[in-house]
Order: structure tokens, then sequence, then C-alpha cells
């Protein structure tokens, strides 16, 4: 008995004459403590990458999946199991949050626009050389480039359904749409003052946009406008216009919209303005003929 009390107290001496065991035991428990908070952020920022710019993305999904499967997983396992899952779910996040960045910087930077009209610095497109640019060379540019590439890889085919130029501020717009009816995504590309092409992902569902028509002859539309060429038409625009008042409208800027407006299949809508004001509204059907025309002011 006297040995057992004996032994007891110089257990608790030697404890507390050598803490080097609570002191190894507590820096276990602040590095699982690190450790954790490192982890729960990694999650945070890997969750949040993966579902931004989501739109259907099967890349974003299955890192998604990958991220919360095998994580609830590591919850209710322990010993090697745990780790296993535990370094998949590390992975599989800075795979999300290298991706989503590396993405992130190609939509913003997605390529100069590709016609055959030179544009000075600082300049996207402007009057009167608008009237030059190739709408197939535009649709050609963006579907060959590393982003388009990507894009279609995460979300399937997708074929122009809108383009718009736009001169009517300083350093001039271009603006085109893609669609794909399979996922239901659009890309909108945007180019301006000279910049590169600036890319939105989304997704909607809209029956006017995924008409068979739009699918099969949106391209043929585009080759047949550059067949007789923008400047052919805007030259019929003040034709009509001057028929109908007898002189010729002012104009010192161009909007041209090819695309839906108002019909089941592309059109090709011109706005002249002067000062600011819509001095010349036509629409044309692709062919060339004459939809119908505003008067002038």
């Amino acid at each position: 008995m006297v040995l057992y009390a004996c032994t007891k107290v110089l257990d608790y001496i030697a404890r507390q004459s050598n803490p080097l065991a609570d002191k190894i035991h507590m820096s276990f428990d602040i590095k699982a403590i690190i450790q954790n908070i490192i982890i729960a952020l990694l999650i945070a920022v890997g969750l949040f990458c993966s579902i931004l710019l989501l739109s259907f993305s099967w890349v974003k999904i299955t890192a998604i999946i990958v991220i919360l499967v095998p994580g609830g997983i590591a919850l209710v396992t322990h010993g090697l199991a745990r780790k296993i899952f535990k370094y998949i779910v590390i992975a599989t996040l800075i795979f999300a949050i290298s991706f989503t960045s590396i993405e992130a910087s190609m939509l913003w930077n997605a390529s100069y626009p590709t016609n055959n009209v030179a544009a000075p610095k600082g300049v996207t497109v402007e009057y009167p050389s608008v009237l030059n640019v190739s709408l197939t060379k535009l649709i050609d540019g963006i579907e060959g480039s590393p982003t388009y590439a990507l894009l279609t890889a995460e979300h399937g085919k997708t074929t122009p359904e809108m383009i718009w130029l736009n001169t009517e501020f300083r350093g001039g717009e271009i603006n085109i749409g893609f669609y794909g009816q399979d996922s239901n995504t659009y890309y909108g590309y945007s180019a301006s003052q000279g910049y590169q092409y600036h890319v939105q992902v989304g997704s909607y569902s809209g029956t006017l946009y995924s008409t068979p028509y739009m699918q099969s002859s949106a391209k043929q539309a585009f080759q047949q406008i550059d067949a007789l060429g923008l400047q052919w038409f805007y030259s019929q625009a003040l034709d009509a216009a001057q028929n109908k008042t007898g002189s010729k409208p002012q104009v010192d800027a161009l909007s041209l919209t090819i695309g839906l407006e108002g019909y089941d299949h592309v059109t090709l809508l011109i706005i002249g303005s002067h000062n600011g004001a819509g001095d010349l509204i036509c629409d044309f059907e692709p062919n060339g003929k004459l939809n119908y025309m505003t008067q002038p002011q």
C-alpha cells in the first residue's frame, strides 16, 4: 500500500517537474486547429470558385461533387481512410481555385476582334470604316481562340446568333452573342475602345433563341450579308431615305445590329445618327430586301 502511494507521488512530481509531454500535446492541438482552419478556408474558397460562373459547366459541377462527397465521408471515417479522402478534397479544392482563376483571366482577355479593317489605337470600330467589317471573319476569329475552345469543352458547341457594331461613342464597340441549344448556354463577347473581348457566360430558357432557323442558318445569314457588304446595305438605306424625303439624312455614327429584331430569323437593322439623334432607321433581310424604314428627321 505504501509502495503504491509512493509511486503515485513520484509520477505526479515527474509530471510537474517535466511538462514536456504537456507541451507536446498542446503543440499537436495547435497544429490540428491550424490545419482545420486552413482546410475550412480552402473549402470556402473552393466552393465559391466552383460555383462562380457555374452555368452548367460539367467541370465545376464535378468539382463540387468531389468536394462534398469525399468531404462528407472524411467526417465519418478514421485513420488512413480519413486521410485519403481529406487529401482528395484538398487536391480538388486547389484544382477548382486554379481552374477558375485561369478561366476568369481567359474570359477577361479573350482575344482581340479579328476583322479585315485596321483600327487605330484605342479604337475597336469607327465610322465609316465599320461598313467594311466582315461578319464572318469576326465569328471565325472568336471560334478559333483558346477561350472559345475552353468554353466549348465545358458547355458544348454553340452557334452565333447576334452581332452588334456600334460607333455611337468614342472607341466604338463590338458585341457578339453565341447560343448553345443543347446546354441552353449563352456567351456574350464584348470589346470596346481597343481592348480585348470580355466574355460573360450565362444560361437561360428562351424559345425565341432556340428556333431551328437560328441553329442552322445564322452563319448563312452572316455570309449573305458579307456577300453584299455592309456598305451596300448602308447605301441602299440612304437611297431609300432620299427617295422618300428628297434628301439624304446626315449621319456621323452608325449602329448595326445583325440578329433577331422582332422576327424568327436574322435581319440587319441599321440606325444612323447625327449628333446623338437617330435620323435613319432601316431593317433589311440578309438578301437585301428592305423590311421597313422610318421617316428621317
